[in-house]
């Protein structure tokens, strides 16, 4: 990757390979934003999110929300808030379970993060604000680091930002017909 186009490495020995054009006039905008997953490597360009398979052609994943990435609000959903592009730095991509996290800056100033699930079709966006994820494919467990200093375990249905969801159910009493 450089700045202004994607590039591959070819060849069938030690000494033939060489860098080939792939054809794409895009290339990586935020050094940190790049991650692979499901046979693809995804990327942040300067105008949104894009997917590249083996063929080496990139696809835009991010059409939907395409204002955001251009510093506009979306009329459907004025609740997401637009990428600030002066944070490129901070933000990061990651892939884990059929969803890839964009964690960036707003233009309010506060960290999110965009998530695209790939199983629904869909883009959400929470708070998360992850400066660093970690990926541990063998445990089955994303990890993301916040600002405020702490590490949390994101998506393992048990917990909120790492705090148990205590929750205090009882069922109908039946006596059964059972004496007293």
């Amino acid at each position: 990757f450089t700045t202004k186009t994607v590039k591959r490495v070819g060849g069938s020995g030690t000494e033939s390979f060489e860098s080939l054009n792939t054809g794409a006039e895009l290339g990586l905008f935020s050094l940190n934003a790049i991650a692979k997953g499901e046979n693809k490597i995804f990327f942040r360009t300067y105008d949104g999110i894009y997917s590249m398979t083996s063929s080496g052609y990139p696809v835009k994943i991010t059409i939907d929300i395409d204002p955001l990435f251009h510093g506009e609000l979306i009329d459907e959903q004025p609740s997401l808030v637009a990428v600030d592009d002066s944070y490129s730095a901070s933000e990061r991509l990651e892939y884990f379970d059929s969803k890839l996290r964009f964690s960036y800056t707003g233009t309010d100033g506060v960290r999110y993060e965009l998530i695209r699930d790939f199983e629904t079709d869909r883009w959400e966006q929470t708070d998360i604000g992850a400066i660093s994820y970690l990926r541990l494919d063998d445990v089955g467990q994303i990890y993301a680091a916040r600002g405020d200093g702490y590490v949390y375990i994101i998506d393992d249905g048990l917990t909120d930002e790492g705090t148990n969801i205590d929750i205090a159910w009882q069922t109908k009493f039946f006596d059964q017909g059972m004496p007293d």
